[in-house]
């Protein structure tokens, strides 16, 4: 392509490229971000230890205030050695690894010390501050590859990729009808569905990958039709699913799409404060008013950030004293090893544990049940190694549009086991689509 592309938008004249020498945080922004990252362990704790665990003693959580005075120091450590690694600029791959970090990692320092106990505790917490290192040294990092783009093929396969999502979701629609109903109404409709097969990897893919890219093209392009039709899909999707997901993402891609808007100062700690403001605007509520407390505390404080740390509790607890999978619970893997279980992993630690069917990070549910917690560390290698090839893949790209593609790819991490992300969850489309993302050869060359 030239200069004359008609697709110029998707690459940035402005744009400063991270290169290694950069570094990693250094003055202001090094501050800003670890004290952002510090005051969200901080309130996490607070809001755990005042709202939800009061709240959900009768599911299992406990809290002990003897460790919660011992685990200061430890916390510190847990938020200044890996936000000290990120680099100053926002690349696509820092939003991975911000939300493990927000939604995962703090999760598991607020709530398994209390839930495992100190002595099971302390051995496993080095473990994981050296694997959110491993993830945000990875998330920095790209591979000396310039995509060029192809305006051709990525229209192309855009619209390919529309019409194989729209093609069952209409035939879902036909068959089952569709329905608006409120979020109160959302439980006992949801029993009624039988929503699989191709619509349901429809509605999977499109969620996490094609979707946030269709929005952000359509934003980049001004095309405001197609964002119309981006989040007319959603709305359908919800419409067949009940899924209260669906209502929260286009809302989230756009929020990301505004809020960077001035991308020559996006920086880490920024980011980091956009995933801590659910957490502070829920704890506000519960705290100001007692008519909104308990929507605030289970919906948002417990459900986002407090279940990841109880479920990784729950996990580390049942497979030490039960066999692991040995990956056999990821399909492929079974045709080498044997399941040992008659059930998916989240109904059998759900029938064993109170709280229901317990859906887990690639952490707990690929490392601690499948080989134990060793499988962190390389786990987390595996799951940089992916955040290597997304920041290669938009390399070159204007980042107001590639972090906006990535945004709910990101989040399908705070709470999926790695190869459903990779695959059912669309990432690995996302990554071909940002690779055939047009750019400007002539500024490309330039640089």
């Amino acid at each position: 392509m030239t200069g004359e592309a008609a697709v110029p938008a998707l690459h940035s004249r402005q744009q400063q490229e991270y290169s290694p020498q950069q570094g990693a945080l250094g003055g202001s922004s090094r501050i800003w971000l670890i004290a952002v990252g510090l005051c969200f362990a901080w309130v996490s704790q607070f809001s755990y230890a005042e709202l939800v665990q009061p709240m959900f003693e009768y599911t299992g959580m406990v809290y002990d205030p003897g460790i919660a005075g011992r685990m200061p120091l430890l916390m510190l450590a847990a938020v200044v050695i890996p936000l000290g690694l990120l680099s100053p600029r926002l690349l696509p791959g820092h939003l991975f690894a911000l939300v493990v970090f927000a939604f995962v990692y703090v999760s598991i320092f607020t709530v398994a010390p209390h839930a495992l106990g100190e002595d099971v505790f302390l051995p496993i917490a080095p473990i994981l501050i050296v694997s959110m290192a491993l993830i945000v040294c990875a998330a920095n990092m790209q591979l000396p590859f310039r995509p060029s783009g192809n305006e051709v093929a990525f229209t192309r396969l855009l619209w390919l990729v529309l019409g194989l999502v729209a093609l069952p979701l209409i035939a879902a629609a036909v068959q089952n009808g569709v329905q608006l109903p409120s979020f109160s109404e959302i439980y006992d409709l949801r029993s009624e569905l039988n929503i699989g097969g191709p619509a349901g990897y429809a509605i999977q893919g499109y969620t996490f990958a094609i979707g946030p890219v269709t929005i952000a093209y359509a934003l980049t392009q001004k095309r405001r039709w197609l964002a119309l039709t981006g989040v007319g899909i959603y709305v359908l999707c919800y419409a067949l699913t009940f899924q209260k997901t669906l209502v929260i993402a286009p809302i989230l891609v756009v929020m990301v799409w505004v809020l960077l808007g001035r991308v020559d100062r996006a920086r880490t700690w920024m980011a980091l404060g956009f995933y801590a403001c659910p957490l502070l605007a829920a704890l506000a509520l519960a705290l100001a008013s007692p008519d909104w407390a308990p929507n605030a505390t289970g919906y948002v404080l417990d459900r986002m950030y407090a279940i990841p740390g109880q479920i990784f509790a729950n996990y580390v607890d049942f497979f030490s004293r039960n066999p692991h999978t040995w990956f056999s619970h990821v399909h492929g893997f079974d045709w080498f090893v044997a399941y040992p279980y008659d059930k998916p992993l989240p109904v059998l630690i759900g029938e064993n544990y109170p709280g229901g069917n317990q859906n887990a990070s690639f952490w707990t549910q690929d490392a601690v049940a499948g080989a134990g917690m060793w499988a962190i560390p390389i786990l987390s290698i595996v799951f940089g190694a992916v955040l290597v090839l997304v920041n290669t893949a938009a390399r070159g790209l204007d980042p107001r549009f590639a972090l906006t593609a990535v945004s709910m790819s990101a989040q399908r991490f705070s709470d999926g086991s790695l190869p459903t992300a990779l695959f059912s969850g669309g990432l690995t489309l996302l990554i071909v689509m940002l690779l055939l993302a047009p750019r400007d050869d002539a500024t490309e060359a330039g640089k």
